[in-house]
């Protein structure tokens, strides 16, 4: 019984890590009938969504009109996949007065000698299977300046998957300096494990949230996170837990960082400490979405911003718990018998990531060395970023 037990313990203590793994990820479970409203709700709180983004030219030349579509295919569509390019087609060619008649911006087209209507047929291989003998066609321009050619990236169309410069711009780290984020986390889990007859039983509800204001010389941070309806391996109540931790961060004259901290744990003032202490390593690490920045390939264009496509949404959430070794090991022990209903949706406002919204909820179930386990958790995450360039950070009452 005593072996039993151990072994029911190691793998509930990795069950209950991939839960709180899960809930940091922020990963999260379909729509319902109010999505609507909850979308419509979280737009208000962001102040809106709006694009900014009206198209962008290529930073590197290319000496032919084919090379230059060529280049736009690989960089803009098929990101890290492997292609393949199978024919490329001028289909028209633009040229004085006629170039005004495709709206693409006028600085772009300054100086420009004319400009091409390419279609391009390519295949992809995603790493995730063989590649496909079917292939794909996209309409891409190119334009002739002096002696070089560069290519075009419109704002992507609604429906469509997004380019890497449109999801580039909306990454903009400059407004980020100056803004304030805010995270709010809930997670329900529930987890069954049985062996010679001896049962274990827990549920876990995790709430977590962070609050972030960012401005040239200060920075201040907040977290909370309460832990309830736990039980222990004896079936004895763990007791509802919660604690919040402050940081203030602020640069000196000479360049330096000082950090000072405060915990409800420890019940005391302010006092003089590191990043380590709320969980960060760097200040890159605080930088709003930090950890959002993926493989752009994975998203669809809305109306509000971009989405996780629905057929990327499994691939997304293995390559980003898979990151952790022992999370990926879990993954694998579960292999087909983990069943998920997810979206994640991405709202940007005056051009820039502004608002986050994603829904789990995920079933899970393995046998492995005569241990059994049911596994079920419901994911919900909001992040917003508001604020850009009117975040006033002031140094808490009791820092001298």
């Amino acid at each position: 019984m005593k072996s039993t037990k151990k072994t029911l313990a190691k793998v509930f203590a990795c069950v209950m890590a991939f839960g709180l793994t899960f809930a940091a990820v922020g990963c999260g479970g379909g729509g319902s009938k109010s999505e609507a409203k909850k979308e419509k709700d979280f737009i208000s709180e962001i102040g809106g969504t709006s694009e900014t983004y009206t198209g962008a030219v290529s930073t590197e030349s290319y000496e032919t009109a084919s090379a230059a579509a060529t280049a736009y295919v690989e960089a803009e569509i098929v990101g890290e996949k492997e292609s393949q390019i199978v024919a490329t087609e001028t289909k028209a060619t633009f040229e004085g007065e006629q170039i005004a008649t495709l709206n693409i911006p006028a600085d772009i087209t300054d100086g420009a000698q004319s400009v091409e209507e390419i279609e391009v047929e390519y295949s992809v291989s995603d790493g995730y299977m063989a590649a496909s003998n079917s292939t794909k066609k996209v309409k891409v321009y190119v334009i002739k300046y002096e002696t070089n050619w560069k290519y075009y990236t419109p704002l992507p169309e609604t429906g469509a998957t997004i380019s890497k410069s449109y999801y580039d711009s909306v990454f903009n780290y400059e407004k980020y300096k100056n803004c304030t984020f805010a995270m709010d986390m809930d997670m329900d889990m529930s987890v069954k494990a049985s062996a010679s007859g001896y049962t274990q039983k827990a549920t876990i509800e995790v709430s977590m949230s962070q609050f972030v204001q960012y401005s040239e010389n200060a920075i201040y941070i907040e977290q909370t996170a309460s832990f309830g309806g736990m039980e222990d391996i004896t079936g004895g109540e763990i007791k509802d837990e919660s604690m919040t931790i402050a940081a203030y961060l602020e640069k000196t004259a000479e360049g330096n960082i000082i950090c000072y901290v405060k915990s409800s744990d420890l019940g005391s003032g302010w006092t003089e400490g590191d990043l380590t202490t709320v969980g960060f390593s760097s200040l890159t690490e605080l930088t709003p979405f930090y950890d959002q920045y993926l493989d752009f390939t994975y998203f669809t264009k809305t109306e509000n911003g971009f989405q996780l496509a629905d057929e990327n949404s499994e691939k997304f959430i293995e390559l980003t718990l898979k990151q952790d070794e022992s999370m990926g090991e879990l993954i694998t022990m579960f292999g087909e018998n983990f069943d998920m209903d997810m979206f994640v949706k991405y709202y940007v406002s005056n051009g820039v990531l502004s608002g986050m919204r994603q829904e789990l909820t995920m079933d899970a179930k393995m046998t492995e060395e005569g241990v059994s386990m049911k596994l079920s958790a419901d994911v919900v995450t909001k992040m917003t970023c508001t604020n850009y360039g009117t975040t006033v950070v002031k140094k808490p009452a009791g820092i001298n």
